[in-house]
């Protein structure tokens, strides 16, 4: 099917018990470890899809795992304490299929990424309008400054390149 750029006019607001922001990397050379921002914003406006998620509002259960990742071997959240993505382009084919372009700031750097999913639009039970997100992308996390790696004993990585993206949003019109 062929995608056609859209535009959505006006502006929107995400619904946050609604709405999910998250990742999944491998980890330990087997299988994916995934964490979710629990404080997330995010703002579709004339068009362009924004956000930002702190990255002190990780998910993660283990306390030490937590502080590694925040800490500058990996995400270094004291001098970047957020993750953004502004949007460039949306565009939908007719049975709801999107790419959106746009550009991802994590760990000071800032590098294009195209993530594909789902567009909807509706109303909610009481009546307003609304506009949802199933997105996923892939990004390379060399590409972000964020090269820490070591070898397990089997000569595998410890923690996957890759980082699948994931984010579920639903937004509401603002009048």
């Amino acid at each position: 099917m062929e995608l056609q750029s859209v535009y959505l006019e006006g502006a929107y607001l995400s619904d946050p018990v609604h709405s999910n922001v998250g990742f999944a990397i491998k980890a330990a050379g087997l299988a994916g470890f995934r964490s979710a921002f629990g404080a997330f914003d995010a703002r579709l406006e004339d068009g362009v899809l924004s956000g930002s998620g702190e990255l002190d509002s990780l998910q993660i259960r283990e306390p030490h795992l937590k502080a590694t990742l925040l800490s500058s071997q990996f995400f270094d959240a004291a001098s970047h304490p957020s993750v953004t993505f502004t949007s460039s382009a949306l565009r939908v084919d007719e049975a709801g299929g999107l790419e959106l372009d746009g550009e991802l700031t994590m760990h000071g750097e800032t590098r294009p990424v195209t993530a594909r999913g789902e567009l909807a639009t509706g109303q909610d039970p009481s009546g307003g309008e609304r506009v949802a997100f199933d997105l996923k992308a892939q990004i390379d996390r060399r590409e972000f400054g964020i090269d820490w790696q070591q070898k397990l004993p089997n000569g595998a990585d410890a923690v996957g390149w890759n980082v699948a993206l994931e984010v579920q949003l639903q937004l509401v019109k603002q009048d």
